[in-house]
């Protein structure tokens, strides 16, 4: 706002003087606004739309507000009783039966500080309150076009109105242009690391393509077991179909010949339904990449309302934690919306297994081992699903670092059937009516799950606007 809009400005609130103010609120920590009467008095010192002006309405305070919302109602009462504008310079006092404001909309030194009636300094709307106020600096030298109001004026409007209108229009536009930015920057971060997961999965693919090759290997072994004793290391086998063939196996020498080709068989399937996994997620992350690439072409183009979907479809990635801001659990969910929470340390067990867990949740631990908490939160009167309770058991053996192969097991029961121990560790616990699952540490059963820590789109939500903004009605 320049001098010739700021004067006209405050001879229009003239007529405000012995007006009381009926209270401040500060939403956000670069603007004030002030109540008087029916009105209220916008203040914004600093940045690109730095004005003062009457607004019809205000925003809502945060719900922790700012320290200077709460000086300013405990010194400023009484009426607005006086105004004054710095000559040739964009700075206004204004003077109340108690206490005062001194404004500047000077730029980068902009600012907003109470002062008390003997002119002491007590507080600043950005931070800590000066000993004193600072110099004002020199005015710089303006260029014509700011020497001149630049909003035009409709008949019967007020000045305060038509600035009211023209700066909220441009600072919506500003911000606007800025969120498709950053919408833009997130969603392209997104694409590449789809192209890079992408990119995994079909490395993933290929190994699971060596499948037949695998179950070559152990049907040549099972017509061959014969040949294989216990405590060999590999034994040579010839392909059954394939006579001028031969395999060379390598073996547990500490298991019998048949649990030996037990475990080869076991082989074979995990990479079949690693290759089934594979072949979804790569479906889902395909999808997703070619809605994203559709909604940028049309970013530009969509309206308010389809950016406040994009931004909850594609959120902002979450810095990576400390172990001193480091929640009491992590959180684990599937590709379907299921989540799993695991204990980060000893406190965060107890805070999940005794604070956080309802009595419809299912607990679970590995059996006679050290290792977290692991709570699945159930609705009341449903229990989760086998391949639930199997991605659970993988995601213990996965925080504690079960090697991949090694079989171990697990107890789950009702969370309301857990008992703390007194005086004991926070991880020691009693636990009644468990149930046992025998499974072997296998990375690929959780292909379709992540930490929270990573992205989660909604695929589907994200293709609709993306069709839609390529001209489908809404």
């Amino acid at each position: 706002m320049n001098q010739p809009e700021l004067q006209a400005i405050v001879s229009e609130l003239t007529s405000f003087v012995g007006t009381p103010v009926s209270g401040a609120w500060q939403p956000r920590r670069d603007r004030l606004y002030l109540g008087l009467g029916e009105r209220f008095l916008l203040i914004v010192p600093r940045g690109p739309f730095a004005r003062l002006h009457l607004e019809g309405r205000r925003l809502r305070s945060p719900r922790s507000p700012f320290s200077f919302q709460g000086a300013c109602r405990a010194h400023l009462h009484g009426p607005l009783r006086d105004l004054r504008l710095t000559p040739g310079d964009r700075v206004v006092d204004m003077i109340f039966g108690r206490g005062r404001l001194h404004v500047r909309l000077t730029g980068r030194r902009g600012g907003i500080w109470l002062l008390d009636d003997d002119g002491a300094v007590l507080a600043a709307y950005d931070g800590p309150a000066p000993a004193q106020l600072p110099a004002l600096p020199p005015p710089p030298p303006l260029p014509s076009r700011a020497l001149a109001i630049r909003f035009p004026i409709p008949e019967r409007a007020t000045v305060n109105e038509a600035a009211a209108r023209w700066f909220g229009q441009r600072e919506s536009e500003a911000r606007r242009t800025e969120r498709r930015s950053q919408l833009r920057r997130r969603m392209g971060d997104q694409l590449r690391r789809d192209r890079r997961l992408l990119q995994a999965l079909e490395r993933d693919l290929d190994r699971a393509d060596q499948v037949e090759v695998e179950r070559r290997r152990a049907d040549a072994l099972a017509s061959s077991l014969h040949l294989l004793r216990r405590g060999d290391t590999e034994v040579s086998v010839p392909d059954p179909f394939d006579p001028d063939r031969r395999f060379l196996l390598k073996v547990d020498p500490t298991k019998r010949p048949g649990d030996n080709l037990t475990a080869l068989y076991a082989r074979v399937r995990r990479l079949e339904r690693t290759g089934e996994r594979v072949l979804e997620h790569m479906e889902r992350v395909e999808r997703r990449a070619r809605s994203l690439e559709a909604a940028l072409v049309v970013l530009d183009e969509v309206d308010d309302q389809t950016l406040d979907r994009l931004e909850t479809l594609v959120p902002h990635r979450r810095k990576q934690r400390t172990q001193r801001d480091a929640g009491p659990w992590f959180t684990w969910v599937s590709d379907g919306g299921q989540e799993v929470l695991v204990g980060r340390n000893a406190s965060g067990n107890r805070r999940l297994t005794f604070q956080r867990a309802r009595s419809s949740d299912f607990w679970m631990h590995l059996r006679e081992r050290p290792g977290a908490h692991v709570l699945i939160p159930c609705q009341r009167g449903q229990s989760p699903s086998l391949d639930t309770l199997l991605a659970a058991a993988q995601i213990a053996g996965t925080h504690a670092r079960i090697p991949e192969g090694v079989a171990f097991e697990v107890q789950y029961t009702r969370a309301n059937q857990v008992r703390s121990i007194k005086g004991a560790p926070d991880g020691k616990v009693i636990v009644h009516e468990e149930r046992v699952l025998r499974v072997v540490r296998d990375p690929s059963v959780l292909q379709a799950w992540s930490r929270t820590d990573l992205d989660y789109l909604d695929v589907d939500a994200l293709g609709e606007i993306s069709q839609r903004s390529e001209g489908e009605p809404a």
